[in-house]
């Protein structure tokens, strides 16, 4: 039986948003659907991430989108800046795709795309963040589904080194009137330490309709 519309609500950095078609669910043993997904997590004892194909809102092509807390990103001397393990068995998956955003989630840039189907395991992907040194920004892994129910897809053991969590992300403030003073009552956390067009880190306008 699919589970693919329940909510699931993931306790971590990692978070299900609001506006894909289903979430990304977590689970702790075999998929319940045969002939895809994997056996259980990478170590056999804990939990992983999958989306689950079949259902109304888990048609071809609909997507599931898992988004990061604010990450301050680091580029080390190994090119190995970050990694997870995918599993992508079934002869409907899709595709996998992981993309990052510095400007506070407004824009999106693809890091990569993941094929499938692929072999029924688990495969070690590393990620190269060198042009994001030093810059904070969230990270998206957006899942789309297959044509039938043989189109799981899962991720587990995701792994940073040297990028860390920023736990005080910037608040900016609404400047309808784009005279530099925001309104302390429409206050937006970004992870962009610039203040995308139409905010400012001043909230002291009084009337922000009136410039």
């Amino acid at each position: 039986e699919s589970n693919c519309n329940i909510p699931c609500d993931i306790q971590d950095i990692w978070s299900n948003t609001e506006g894909d078609h289903h979430d990304w669910i977590v689970r702790n043993e075999a998929s319940p659907s045969p002939f895809t997904g994997p056996p259980g997590d990478l170590y056999d004892f804990g939990n992983y991430l999958y989306i689950e194909n079949g259902g109304t809102n888990c048609s071809n092509n609909s997507i599931a989108i898992l988004e990061s807390d604010c990450i301050l990103f680091k580029h080390n001397t190994s090119d190995c800046d970050m990694s997870f393990y995918y599993h992508m068995f079934g002869d409907d998956v899709n595709k996998l795709e992981l993309l990052i955003s510095i400007d506070g989630g407004m824009n999106w840039i693809s890091l990569m795309t993941l094929d499938g189907p692929a072999d029924n395991k688990w495969i070690k992907q590393y990620v190269d963040l060198t042009n994001y040194h030093n810059q904070i920004g969230k990270l998206r892994f957006i899942a789309s589904s297959g044509g039938s129910t043989l189109g799981d897809i899962a991720i587990d053991q995701i792994d940073f080194y040297g990028s860390t969590l920023v736990t005080n992300p910037n608040i900016f403030y609404l400047d309808s009137d784009n005279d530099g003073f925001g309104d302390l009552a429409n206050p937006v956390e970004f992870c962009s330490s610039t203040p995308p067009f139409g905010y400012s880190l001043n909230n002291q306008d009084c009337n922000d309709q009136n410039s």
